[in-house]
């Protein structure tokens, strides 16, 4: 199975279930081209990982991160971001 064929949808941002335990979770997400993932925050801790794409992610705390394949970035908890998808991108959350 490849990650796209978990979001496939016409929505500017979607996302899929990918695993998930009592304490662990991974989602899929796809973003299309110029697409934004709104402002929102997470109660724990993530790790957000750019599977194919380039992504702009940005936080209330003025971090700006370009995200491409094979890239990263942690997200602190009840810290505000987004993301602003410059191409077709897929990542990968974990929490």
């Amino acid at each position: 199975m490849h990650i796209r064929e978990l979001t496939k949808s016409d929505k500017e941002v979607s996302t899929a279930s990918m695993f998930k335990t009592e304490h662990a979770q991974a989602m899929a997400i796809h973003i299309r081209r110029e697409g934004a993932l709104k402002r929102h925050s997470s109660p724990i801790p993530a790790l957000l990982v750019c599977v194919e794409g380039l992504v702009e992610y940005e936080d209330e705390q003025g971090l700006r991160v370009e995200l491409r394949s094979g890239s990263y970035v942690q997200i602190e908890p009840q810290v505000v971001h987004w993301l602003y998808a410059v191409e077709e991108s897929t990542l990968i959350l974990f929490k």
